[in-house]
């Protein structure tokens, strides 16, 4: 999947014109999977305001439009565990496993649903399962890596795949080595847009602007 987020983020930072209206304007050119993060993105910022309804529909449309994702499954049947829909919610989640056996958060979710139904043996092998996934995943994340420009290249790896937490990492790390890696402002500048941080979000792309 492209690094759409940084690219909308940079056609913000160049423009000046809203959010909306350049999300508006790129989704012309976005595939399927892109599309789908977007209402994924939007669906978990109705979470956070606690619309758990309105999340759930932002969910429902980006599966109709990409209906491999993993990430979406996952977070949907969140919000069914949250509205105690304990079995569409471990459908879900289940889903979200085979179509990503790599989707650690998705392990976890299926443990506190076998909890929450009584099946501790079956929760703990869950944990367990997401544990051993997570401490791979740890292990190559935290190589030590020779340049600004391969932490960058790592951080859009993980960017793309959803992982925005160990993503912003990288591209600390990258500006640490090299504070005037533009890119690393502008990836670094689309994580926070995408969590909600407007204001550290146009800090760095402004930092990204007189750099280039």
């Amino acid at each position: 999947m492209p690094n759409f987020l940084s690219k909308i983020c940079s056609l913000v930072s160049k423009s000046y014109t809203s959010t909306t209206d350049s999300i508006t304007y790129f989704n012309k050119k976005m595939d399927k999977s892109d599309k789908a993060e977007l209402f994924r993105i939007q669906g978990l910022a109705y979470k956070k305001k606690g619309d758990l309804q309105g999340a759930l529909k932002k969910f429902n449309t980006a599966l109709e439009i990409y209906p491999e994702s993993s990430s979406v499954y996952l977070e949907r049947g969140l919000i069914r565990l949250e509205q105690d829909d304990t079995d569409g919610a471990l459908k879900d989640v289940s889903h979200a496993i085979k179509l990503d056996p790599e989707n650690h958060e998705a392990y976890r979710a299926r443990a506190k649903i076998y909890e929450q139904n009584g099946k501790k043996e079956e929760a703990s092998q869950e944990l367990k399962k997401a544990s051993d996934i997570e401490s791979g995943k740890l292990e190559r994340n935290s190589a030590v890596l020779p340049t600004a420009r391969a932490y960058v290249e790592r951080g859009n790896k993980k960017m793309d795949a959803g992982e925005l937490d160990e993503a912003m990492i990288d591209f600390n790390k990258a500006i640490e080595m090299d504070p005037n890696f533009t890119d690393a402002y502008m990836n670094r500048g689309a994580i926070k847009q995408a969590k909600g941080d407007i204001k550290g979000a146009g800090e760095d792309f402004q930092s990204a602007k007189r750099r280039h």
